[in-house]
Order: structure tokens, then C-alpha cells, then sequence
């Protein structure tokens, strides 16, 4: 699992990610067997395991806002993604065929990244799905969730987690989940040109990163 998830970071950062080091990238793939080594050591006592400290980053929405993005560490976002890759295994296949989020990869996909190609996959599908509903309907109705992943809530998602899995919310598997949702996050403050002292986060998705996609 957790060399998948090694795979699925080098992928995401060089593909899909706002902000890419090619520096990180090198350094990363020349040490792969010293930093599994070391984070399959960590896992020995995932009590003691804490998120390290992430930033936040901010690239134009639209002309008129921006988005905020956040960075993990390397490390972090291998163990977040072999954390997902678990619960997309018993989690994924219970959600609605309806539902067109961010949904597991399939196939040869696979080997390579957490989730399915959204322009590819999610929204072809949801574009069908309106067209097929056309024939059946005489209204079709738009709405969406205003900053959803920025107001999504710790708590009820490790309930939902937690009932879905059906295991106790207070126990060391949520627990852990929980502590890696809410890594310190450090900010560049433009106006005054700092660095804001670091900041846990207390609510919301860690935008900017394929494991979201599976959360949300």
C-alpha cells in the first residue's frame, strides 16, 4: 500500500498539482526505498504520529477570487494517500452511481493514481447522465455547495467514516485519520510580506491534493 501510495504522489505532484519542485521530485524517487523505509518505521507506532507542517498557497479562482491550496510535506502525502487508498477499497463501491465526485481509478489507471481523471471520467459522465435525465424530466434543477470543501466538517466526516466502516469513531483508526486531516499549516502573508506562524487546521478538506477528492 504504501509503495502504491508513493506512486500516487510522484504522479499527482508532477501531474496534477499547482505547485510542483522538480528538486522534491528528484530527491524523492533517488531515496523511494529510504523514505518507505522510514515512514513503514513511523507506522510502527501510529499513536505517536503527527502531520508535519504544510502551507498554505493561493492561485486565481477566477478573476475576482482566489483559491486556497494547500501543500503537504512529501511524506504526508504518501501516507495520506495510502490512508485513502484503503478507504476508497471498502468505501467507493457503496457510493451512487449517481454520484460523479471524485471516484477511484480503475484499470490500468490505477497504477498510477488515487482517483479518476475528473475532465476525463466524472464530468463526461455527469454531462451524460444530464442528457439522459432530459428525457425523463421537464425541469432540470442546478444547485452547488457554496466553499464545500473548505466547510466540510472534521467531525461529521470522521462520523460518516466511522458508521460507514462500522467502527467506533474513538478509535485508534479515527483517531489517526482525524490528526493527519488537521496538519499545521503555515501562510505567506503578502501585505506584510511574513510568514504567519503556523496554523492547525480545525475544518475543512486539504484542497490541493488527490486525497480531497476521496474525503469529500
Amino acid at each position: 500500500t504504501l509503495r502504491l501510495a508513493f506512486e500516487y504522489s510522484v504522479f499527482e505532484r508532477i501531474n496534477r498539482s499547482h505547485f510542483f519542485d522538480h528538486l522534491e521530485i528528484g530527491t524523492m524517487c533517488a531515496n523511494r526505498e529510504k523514505i518507505l523505509s522510514e515512514i513503514a518505521e513511523e507506522f510502527f507506532d501510529p499513536e505517536a504520529m503527527q502531520p508535519r507542517r504544510a502551507y498554505a498557497y493561493f492561485p486565481p479562482k477566477d478573476r475576482f477570487c482566489v483559491r486556497r491550496m494547500i501543500n503537504l510535506p512529501f511524506k504526508d502525502l504518501v501516507i495520506r494517500n495510502a490512508i485513502c487508498i484503503v478507504l476508497a477499497r471498502y468505501l467507493d463501491p457503496i457510493l451512487s452511481d449517481w454520484c460523479f465526485a471524485n471516484r477511484r481509478a480503475e484499470g490500468e489507471h490505477a497504477k498510477r493514481s488515487l482517483t479518476a481523471d475528473y475532465a476525463k471520467k466524472s464530468w463526461p459522465d455527469f454531462c451524460s447522465w444530464q442528457l439522459r435525465s432530459v428525457e425523463e424530466s421537464n425541469v432540470l434543477l442546478k444547485t452547488d455547495i457554496s466553499a464545500f470543501y473548505d466547510s466540510v466538517s472534521h467531525r461529521y466526516l470522521l462520523e460518516t467514516l466511522a458508521s460507514e466502516l462500522g467502527i467506533e469513531v474513538d478509535c485508534p483508526v479515527m483517531r489517526f485519520i482525524g490528526r493527519f486531516c488537521q496538519p499545521p499549516v503555515e501562510t505567506y502573508l503578502a501585505m506584510v510580506r511574513e510568514v504567519g506562524a503556523p496554523v492547525r487546521m480545525q475544518q475543512g478538506l486539504l484542497t490541493g491534493n488527490e486525497t480531497e477528492g476521496i474525503l469529500a
